[in-house]
């Protein structure tokens, strides 16, 4: 059975509170824990790397708002 496949059971089973016969030990537990603490800590860093690209796609060019108050 596939990854993925294993653990839409397990979000299934949690979500909607079915029974799962299955056995998550205190190591399992403690990866999963650092692999979103990992990428929680991936995301920011990546944010606050590229936060001048990112502002400047969201966001407006000063050129066009200098052109609208002529």
């Amino acid at each position: 059975m596939g990854l993925l496949r294993k653990a839409s059971k397990i979000a299934g089973g949690i979500l909607f509170g079915r029974l799962i016969l299955s056995y998550l030990d205190p190591g399992s537990g403690s990866l999963i824990i650092q692999l979103l603490f990992g990428a929680l800590l991936s995301t920011l860093f990546f944010a606050k790397v590229f936060w001048g690209k990112i502002k400047g796609i969201f966001g407006r060019s000063d050129e066009s708002t200098d052109e609208s108050l002529q």
